[in-house]
């Protein structure tokens, strides 16, 4: 296991990229100089032994993990490492009493059947454990960014697609802005458990910020964005300038429209970027 940022003076949330597509996001955050109120861990073994690993490193594990908030999981499932080991780790926030997030991507059909079968019994093992779960499909990615793209360039997209998620998701909890994320808010979000959708949208006029908000409910790695029984969304607003009130109140209506139960929780918050 390797710690790329250890600092917890003010530690709120713990990311572990487990397996090699679970650490390259990770990476990747580790270069955004994030507060220290992130803690990055990379947890990478041998793929046969991913498993047995994680468990002979369950009290570095439990030590990283436990003055934790929020712990965010995210591997690529469908190989020994990621499968083999994130429902081992995401027990441990589990048995700590913290919320537990966790992030994982299923690998192109191409692969073969057994690696689609095999990640898929890794979801279903993790979303036992775990708070909340997304699921993200490379063959989705697939489809939005054309057949013709290089392979290197689908990875580095879909790094590049989780990285944003973790970005925009980290930002919200750990900044202050006009409008703040309560903490025992996201908690009693997380505490409905269950499937979850994390989306991301930008536009370049406040006149196009409903375009954001479709392009944040269309993930091109998310298999379905129907949101109309969900019982908690966030909605994390980053403004370059002031934005008016019948803006920011459509933002919030037109989740409002698409959900089946009025009293779900809905929550918006914003920064200034």
């Amino acid at each position: 296991m390797n710690e790329l940022t250890e600092n917890r003076r003010k530690l709120l949330i713990t990311v572990v990229g487990i397996g090699g597509c679970g650490c390259n996001p990770v990476d990747m955050l580790s270069k955004n100089n994030f507060s220290d109120s992130v803690n990055l861990l990379a947890v990478n073994t041998d793929p046969d032994v991913g498993l047995k690993a994680a468990q002979e490193s369950e009290e570095q594990l439990r030590d990283a993990i436990k003055d934790s908030q929020i712990v965010i999981i995210t591997a690529g499932f469908g190989g020994g490492t990621g499968t083999g080991a994130s429902p081992f780790v995401a027990k441990i926030p589990r048995e700590l009493g913290i919320n537990c997030l966790a992030i994982v991507t299923l690998p192109f059909m191409s692969e073969s059947k057994m690696r689609m079968d095999y990640a898929l019994q890794g979801v279903e093992e993790i979303k036992q454990v775990a708070q909340a779960h997304i699921t993200l499909s490379n063959d989705l990615l697939l489809k939005g960014i054309g057949e013709n793209v290089g392979l290197f360039s689908a990875f580095n997209q879909s790094n590049e697609v989780l990285k944003n998620l973790f970005s925009a998701l980290v930002q919200m909890l750990t900044q202050t802005g006009f409008i703040n994320v309560d903490i025992n808010d996201f908690s009693r979000i997380m505490s409905f458990e269950g499937q979850s959708i994390l989306g991301v949208g930008k536009a370049d006029s406040e006149d196009l910020a409903l375009d954001s908000l479709a392009q944040a409910l269309n993930n091109p790695l998310v298999s379905s964005a129907d949101i109309s029984s969900a019982q908690g969304i966030i909605i994390q607003i980053f403004c370059k300038k002031e934005i008016t009130v019948a803006t920011y109140d459509s933002l919030i209506n037109k989740i409002r429209v698409e959900l089946s139960d009025d009293k779900a929780l809905v929550i918006a918050t914003g920064l200034d970027q």
